[in-house]
């Protein structure tokens, strides 16, 4: 159809005049009018005149600058006399002669490439997550970003990306930042320029808008100004729409010279495109990438996310189907993979061409030798970006040397010391060195992350030749050592402790710390092997979770390497911290359990005791002193055999008795200090006809015996009752001169503890090792009522010599073969009545019996002793 904008200026001129009636002008319509016609048909006839006379029909196209500016100015009048804008005809004189050509990149043959790589059927979680955000029209969130170390398969990820919605129309642009290619790839006016090209061929309507752009005077000084006439404003222009997606991969790769201002622009620029536009990066968790786009709440594939590891187990699976059916031989291919595709890519294509057959066993020793050439240009990449910084004062082999011996996550904060940056050099360079670091290893959490054991391998030429880049692991070891014993000697000189979170490089310390210790071979080293059990530094590991069955192998490796070399006091904190921790590792330990032992073990220093019970007490806790204790040695009186196992004893208030509970449930009574046999007596007469079963204590040894073992027994104030349990939900209260029982109890569930109260009033009961409410019971020990629904009002305080437990559980050593006898020992003088035991209280809390259950105690006992006292 006729269209007026591009009508011949001639045709224009006749349909004018004869459509529109106009009056012809004096001179008539080829002739120039005189300046003084104005009218409509006058300027008409002029621009007619002026077209044919300086355009239509000249030989050159050369004219002189202040004939231009004259016929300028004449044909402005009369376009303005037409009614036309005379700011648009300034723009039009400065806009120029033809649109700016605009930079484009072609990744058709990187897109072609690395879908070849995909694998169909993996990555399916993360394309639903990209599908329901893309589609979501109720979200403000119009930019996800991916983020994931090397060789997790994110490149592959955005080509595949590319390809789904560019066959449905909904790719409007895509961008591959590549260092190692062409400069243009990463230069950021060229990634703005190529993806406003692209745009122009995918969405609709951008063309005109982008070319109306151009043809008008702009600045284009900055990247922002660059970003907003070829991106933003012609975006903006079009009318809204179904969304479209823009693809960003690699933007970590975007860094030139160490500074990516490609970064900057997407954080501060990209959120402001319409929301129809939708955008999709990917990159290294960078700490430039994390701290720019940290709002942007990236979504991060960690090395072992299950979902990534299910998928790298597909691939695999489809690699090597024709040489391998072995699920568990591909498994633990994957598990060593540890994430990384691009392990994994290496390592298929090397056993396609072995002709052994794939077993576990040499699956573990295969050390792919294809990916070494990928760590070599990774690392020189690495050392150019150093040089191009131009800091001299950068030692990347010192850096490399503590990569390979750190065993966990090196923190950031140690980075200017890896590296020797001097302690007065500017913030500034500081950062920027500890970004270029972080564009090769990963950073999560604040921390540089070795993204795959192989990295460290190659580091050290262990299975692979040894290069440029290859370092030994001792100094290291030496230096990290160094740096822990800062932490150590800093938290050991603190007064007080807090519960607040301890900074990354503290963690450290308190992590990998002691293993830097043992693996150095400085001096100095063998003389700090007391700060591995120093209270203040075990108190801080287990305030930060540190594992204990670390902790035990680290103290034993110190025993084992270095025996001859430790004090005797060294030796024997080391063998008690491994005994203390061996009971408690398969559960949960509190440092007020910790400090607790401390407080009251016998042989510790009293400078220690004091410490953990001035630790206590700022931590506010209900602890338990030990008033009266003593070492024992020497003083062993008689062995006294007995009927069975013993599995509990107490000890009356009075001094005079001791009660054995024994494994087949029954008791024995004793008069001390001869041990002289009051009672015995079975705990559980009324079931004698049916109650025979068998205890096995291990392989080798299966003995029978009668009832269920006596989990705990306690004489009442004036030692004439006393209570036992069983772990039935029955406790059973007896005389202790007839040996009758006087009554059976009936507790709120199964309960393995019993005692009288200190004052006699109450029998309590209650079950170790649980959380149950229900359980916790009372009763009035006259009456004989439960009285634990009550609302007994209770205070916090300290049990001394004159408000203590009196009843002990005792669990039998396997591994003991003189189980069935007691020990008995002559004391000291000076010692009243010394209740040696080792107990584990957990923090104890007001006891509120309308609550039942609120005196949180989770406790094990091991080996507990009451000891009689008289004048020999």
């Amino acid at each position: 159809p006729p269209d007026s904008q591009n009508f011949d200026v001639t045709l224009l001129t006749v349909l004018l005049r004869n459509i529109c009636g106009l009056t012809r002008p004096a001179r008539g319509w080829d002739d120039l009018p005189p300046d003084s016609d104005t009218s409509v048909a006058a300027n008409i006839a002029r621009i007619k005149f002026y077209r044919n006379q300086n355009y239509a029909h000249i030989m050159t196209t050369e004219i002189a600058d202040n004939e231009f500016e004259n016929l300028w100015l004449k044909i402005s009048k009369a376009l303005i006399g037409l009614g036309i804008p005379k700011s648009e005809l300034n723009e039009l004189k400065e806009a120029p002669l033809s649109p700016p050509k605009l930079g484009k990149c072609d990744f058709s043959g990187i897109r072609r490439s690395l879908n070849n790589k995909f694998l169909p059927g993996t990555r399916q979680w993360l394309f639903d997550e990209l599908s329901s955000w893309f589609t979501d029209k109720n979200s403000d969130s119009t930019v996800m970003i991916l983020t994931a170390g090397p060789g997790v398969g994110k490149s592959v990820f955005a080509a595949e990306v590319c390809r789904m919605y560019a066959e449905q129309g909904q790719l409007a642009a895509c961008h591959f930042c590549q260092y190692d290619t062409s400069a243009d790839y990463r230069d950021p006016r060229m990634i703005i320029e190529s993806l406003a090209n692209i745009m122009r061929d995918n969405v609709n309507g951008f063309k005109a808008k982008l070319d109306d752009q151009l043809q008008r005077r702009h600045s284009s000084k900055t990247l922002s100004d660059a970003f907003r006439v070829l991106i933003n404003d012609p975006l903006c222009a079009l009318e809204e729409r179904e969304p479209m997606l823009l693809v960003i991969d690699a933007l970590d790769e975007s860094a030139v010279a160490g500074k990516s201002d490609f970064l900057e622009l997407i954080s501060e620029e990209f959120p402001k495109l319409p929301q129809w536009i939708k955008i999709l990066i990917t990159s290294r968790p960078e700490l430039p990438v994390k701290e720019e786009l940290q709002h942007l709440n990236p979504v991060q594939i960690t090395p072992r996310d299950a979902k990534n590891e299910q998928d790298l187990l597909k691939y695999l699976r489809n690699c090597l189907s024709p040489i391998c059916n072995d699920d568990k031989v591909i498994k633990s291919l994957a598990w060593k993979c540890e994430g990384s595709f691009l392990f994994a890519y290496y390592t298929q294509l090397e056993l396609k061409e072995t002709t052994k057959q794939l077993t576990i066993e040499n699956i573990f020793e295969l050390v792919p030798k294809g990916i070494s050439g990928f760590y070599k240009k990774q690392f020189k990449h690495l050392e150019n970006q150093l040089n191009d910084f131009g800091s001299s004062e950068v030692k990347l082999k010192r850096f490399l040397q503590i990569l390979v011996a750190a065993e966990g996550p090196l923190p950031l904060s140690l980075l200017p010391e890896c590296l020797g940056l001097p302690d007065d050099i500017k913030y500034k360079v500081r950062q920027s060195v500890i970004e270029i670091m972080s564009s090769i290893l990963p950073v999560y959490g604040d921390c540089l992350t070795v993204y795959h054991k192989s990295l460290r391998d190659w580091l050290v030429s262990d299975g692979y030749k040894e290069h440029a880049f290859t370092v030994d692991s001792q100094p290291g070891h030496e230096y990290l050592w160094r740096v822990c014993k800062e932490e150590f000697d800093q938290i050991i000189s603190l007064s007080t402790f807090s519960c607040s979170k301890p900074r990354s490089k503290t963690r450290y310390a308190l992590t990998h710390g002691i293993s830097h210790m043992i693996q150095s071979d400085q001096s100095g080293s063998k003389g700090s092997y007391h700060l591995s059990v120093d209270v203040k530094i075990v108190l801080a590991k287990i305030n930060t979770d540190t594992q204990y069955g670390k902790m035990m192998s680290e103290w034993k490796q110190i025993i084992n390497h270095s025996l001859s070399s430790l004090s005797r006091e060294c030796l024997q904190e080391l063998s008690w911290h491994i005994w203390f921790f061996e009971r408690f590792w398969r559960m949960p330990l509190y440092s007020v359990s910790y400090l607790q032992y401390v407080a009251n073990r016998i042989n510790f220093s009293n400078e220690t005791r004091l410490l953990a019970r001035s630790l206590l007490e700022q931590g506010h806790y209900i602890w338990f002193e030990d008033l009266d204790a003593t070492k024992l040695t020497n003083h062993f009186c008689k062995s006294i055999s007995l009927r069975s196992d013993v599995t509990c004893m107490c000890a009356s208030s009075n001094e005079q008795l001791v009660a054995a509970g024994y494994n087949d449930g029954w008791i024995s009574i004793f008069r001390v200090p001869d041990f002289e046999e009051v009672h015995t007596f079975d705990t559980m007469p009324e079931s004698n006809a049916y109650r025979s079963m068998h205890l096995v204590s291990d392989e080798r040894d299966t003995k029978s015996v009668s009832g269920a073992p006596l989990r705990s027994c306690s004489f009442s104030p004036s030692s004439v009752r006393l209570v036992t349990c069983d772990a039935s939900e029955k406790v059973k209260l007896w005389d202790v001169d007839s040996g009758n029982m006087l009554e059976r109890l009936q507790a709120g569930g199964s309960v393995d503890c019993c005692s009288f109260s200190e004052c006699g009033l109450f029998i309590i009961a209650n079950k170790k090792m649980t959380d149950k409410r229900d359980v916790f019971t009372v009763w009035n020990a006259l009456t004989l009522q439960r009285v634990d629904r009550r609302n007994i009002r209770s205070t916090q305080r300290r049990v001394g010599h004159h408000n203590r437990c009196s009843s002990f559980m005792f669990q039998p050593d396997r591994s003991n073969n003189n189980d069935d006898y007691i020990e008995v020992f002559q004391l000291p003088d000076e010692l009243p009545v010394a209740k040696l035991y080792e107990t584990l209280p957990l923090p104890l809390l007001p006891l509120d019996t309308t609550n039942g259950y609120h005196w949180r105690s989770t406790t094990h006992f091991c080996y507990f002793c009451i000891f009689h006292h008289n004048d020999k």
